[in-house]
């Protein structure tokens, strides 16, 4: 029996006696789908606090639904599309996990939309199954013929484990960036740190300078108070028989939205005391683009009902080995700022360029005929042709014997022949 069954139930009772106002506030998962069908009808109030999606932002289809969610996908989009614009990244390597949490499975086909609408953009998927076990050299080795960033949607540990294959394989040496999504720190995302107590832990350590991992603010994290919290941890475990150690943000965002209603409805019935409590879609109208000041932190609700948080970009801090927040994206304006310098391992600690000046596959010519590395053969090249040309014009204005001397500049046509003794060739 679906939840839209014994929702239909209970709003159909005809013991139930009518309220001046209904309105349904749930954490939300599957089941917010159906009942997002059948309030939208009845033109009733629904919010969620652990479930948003691409419906919500369709008024047609949800006009009276809101979230307080602290993961807002549409955020991380913008996220990722700021980020790859802040560094001119346009050709990508992507790797899911089909048994990684849902909401990297959800965030996957919108990602891969945003980044096909970027200009000269493109994109190598891969779709691994972690449960099974995964051989990521094959795959690093796919990656280092097609990109240089990569983009990991999955679990904790699998990102280490490939990490550490990419230390094998010399690719955490400046040149490569691996962008992972950490929603906020749970057993259910998985440890995302190079530190997991075994003998790995000092390579996976610097191979971890080359991560750059996406997550919420430490404001998702803030609470009324501390007492507080120790209760819902007590009535969690006592009523529902399920414990956790750490404040869950999906626990903070149902607390944060009932505030919220509860401060809309106070400001709407003494401000607006003919307003009709029955419309709810009129009534949620009265949360969007706003900014709600609670006792312990600011919730922002964006045009379309949904709430979004304060995105952080991390990097390794090459001396604590701990992930310092470099760039925050405000929640109001989706704007990206620097707040600190990132710590690349490369030479001269510059981020990898989105295509080496070899081409992925050092197809170029000058650099297939040096054998050497991209930049001494591209610079050497460069230099000799630069003397060249100057040793051959001292030459030509030294040793041109008799002439008008104001015009020593106006070459004969003759002085553009080619020289008749036979250069090496540098391509």
């Amino acid at each position: 029996m679906g939840s839209d069954h014994l929702i239909g139930k209970w709003y159909y009772d005809r013991q139930r006696r009518p309220a001046a106002m209904t309105v349904f506030i749930f954490a939300g998962c599957l089941e917010a789908y159906p009942t997002n069908r059948l309030v939208a009808g009845w033109n009733t109030l629904m919010i969620t606090s652990a479930v948003n999606g691409a419906i919500l932002r369709n008024k047609v289809l949800s006009p009276t639904w809101i979230t307080g969610s602290c993961v807002s996908l549409v955020n991380y989009l913008k996220l990722f599309a700021n980020l790859f614009e802040h560094f001119d990244w346009k050709t990508l390597f992507l790797i899911v996990d089909s048994t990684a949490n849902p909401v990297y499975l959800d965030l996957n086909p919108s990602l891969v939309s945003v980044i096909g609408k970027m200009k000269d953009s493109q994109l190598t998927s891969v779709k691994i199954d972690s449960n099974r076990g995964v051989d990521f050299a094959p795959i690093l080795t796919h990656f280092r013929s097609a990109s240089r960033v990569m983009i990991f949607l999955g679990h904790g540990q699998p990102l280490r484990q490939l990490m550490l294959k990419a230390s094998e394989l010399s690719m955490t040496n400046g040149e490569y960036a691996y962008i992972a999504m950490e929603i906020f720190e749970s057993p259910l995302f998985g440890r995302f740190t190079w530190q997991y107590g075994d003998e790995d832990d000092q390579r996976a350590k610097e191979a971890f300078r080359s991560v750059l991992l996406l997550g919420p603010d430490v404001s998702i994290y803030d609470a009324p108070s501390v007492d507080l919290v120790d209760e819902w941890k007590r009535r969690s475990a006592v009523t529902f028989n399920v414990s956790y150690r750490d404040l869950n943000p999906y626990v903070m965002a149902s607390y944060s939205s009932v505030i919220m209603f509860g401060n809309v409805l106070k400001e709407t019935i003494s401000g607006d005391p003919m307003f009709d409590l029955r419309d709810g879609a009129e009534f949620a109208k009265r949360f969007l683009n706003r900014t709600f000041k609670l006792d312990y932190t600011e919730v922002f609700i964006d045009e379309a009902g949904e709430r979004r948080t304060d995105l952080a970009v991390r990097s390794i801090n090459a001396t604590t080995g701990k992930f310092t927040v470099r760039m925050v994206q405000d929640k109001a304006r989706s704007r990206l700022k620097i707040v600190d310098k990132f710590d690349w391992p490369s030479e001269g600690n510059v981020p990898p360029r989105n295509e080496p000046l070899c081409g992925y596959q050092n197809y170029r010519a000058i650099c297939r005929a040096s054998g050497t590395s991209e930049v001494p053969a591209a610079v050497g090249a460069t230099t000799s042709c630069i003397i060249i040309i100057a040793l051959s014009f001292t030459w030509i204005v030294f040793h041109r014997g008799t002439g008008n001397q104001d015009t020593w500049w106006a070459l004969e046509t003759g002085e553009f022949g080619y020289p008749t003794r036979r250069f090496r060739s540098f391509s």
